[in-house]
């Protein structure tokens, strides 16, 4: 392989991995998607869940105690996510259930116990250092800069390509023709 066919395959590669991260976190926005998204960004749950990772949680049919759970921020904060671990699940007798939590490099349990109906979803898995890349991205330009330059430049380059192998292609059936 020359260094052309080898800086190709990487353009490709980088392009696909962009493409499909931008279409999962895109995914997660749709309100009948399965799954969510949230971006860590505190130290709580380390060394479990590091500061920066991409976590992706769901809807389950029942939680447990050591499920790590995602509930609304429980101090009213729009659109922030808290990411921590059930250390005890208080059942009542009107049916209402209830979790106590905690982050797992904190001392002291959460204040508030988190209602049943309140809890967004169980974690999947966490991708660690992506969510800095989302965050840093985010912000429009950058997003241009980072995702989209890039996804034109490639196809630029492989229409370029295209166009010079139709043209040899052209050119050898003239050959051939004669």
């Amino acid at each position: 392989m020359n260094k052309n066919q080898i800086t190709n395959i990487l353009s490709w590669v980088v392009t696909i991995l962009a493409v499909g991260v931008t279409i999962f976190v895109l995914g997660s926005l749709l309100p009948s998607s399965s799954y969510k998204v949230a971006i860590v960004r505190s130290g709580s749950m380390e060394p479990s869940i590091k500061t920066g990772s991409l976590v992706v949680y769901g809807r389950a049919s029942q939680y447990r105690i050591g499920d790590v759970i995602a509930f609304p921020n429980p101090k009213g904060t729009e659109n922030i996510v808290t990411i921590h671990r059930v250390i005890e699940k208080n059942e009542a007798e009107e049916d209402t259930t209830s979790f106590v939590t905690r982050g797992d490099n904190n001392e002291a349990q959460d204040q508030d116990p988190v209602e049943l109906e309140k809890v967004l979803g169980r974690v999947w898995f966490a991708i660690p250092m992506i969510g800095y890349a989302i965050s840093w991205v985010k912000v429009t330009p950058l997003f241009l800069a980072v995702i989209l330059v890039p996804i034109s430049i490639l196809f630029y380059h492989e229409g370029l390509n295209f166009a010079k192998k139709m043209r040899k292609k052209r050119a050898q059936k003239e050959i051939d023709a004669e």
